[in-house]
């Protein structure tokens, strides 16, 4: 199902001009592969919650989740 999903979203990030794992300042950085069923099954709020919960379930005061 991640597959499938990450594929929709690459889909229609591309359009912003945007890529999953790229190395331009504005790319999306995916660490944890179960962000794309966050994002499908929550929309937004998924997306910040996942955020947010890695965040804080590392140490120091690293912010590239």
């Amino acid at each position: 199902m991640n597959i499938l999903l990450e594929k929709k979203y690459r889909s229609l990030l591309k359009r912003a001009d945007i890529r999953f794992n790229g190395d331009r300042p504005w790319d999306i950085h995916i660490h944890h592969n179960s962000l794309y069923k966050k994002m499908f099954l929550h929309g937004s709020l998924g997306v910040g919650e996942a955020y947010y919960g890695w965040l804080v379930g590392m140490s120091g005061d690293k912010t590239d989740v």
